[in-house]
């Protein structure tokens, strides 16, 4: 099982999003298993957890927004992690 944690904190009261996804490598290609997301105003965060198989190279990417107060993006980052998941 993946667990995946992300995060965002703005540095004043605005409305904040993160969206955590869990990729796997196959075929040198970055495939999404699945996606969490939350809102919040400052800060967000969020989690989750997946079954995941043996003999792959797994990624979470956790993509962060931070919106103006009528929603317009007005910054954005991202960020990984790269786990082995070897073969017994």
């Amino acid at each position: 099982i993946a667990t995946c944690v992300g995060e965002v904190q703005a540095r004043d009261m605005v409305p904040v999003e993160v969206v955590v996804q869990l990729q796997q490598l196959k075929n040198g290609v970055w495939d999404t298993l699945y996606t969490w997301s939350d809102t919040g105003t400052l800060y967000a965060t969020k989690a989750g957890s997946y079954a995941i198989a043996r003999g792959y190279t797994y990624r979470t990417k956790t993509i962060a927004f931070v919106h103006d107060t009528d929603g317009n993006i007005i910054e954005s980052g991202s960020a990984t992690h790269q786990v082995d998941y070897p073969k017994k």
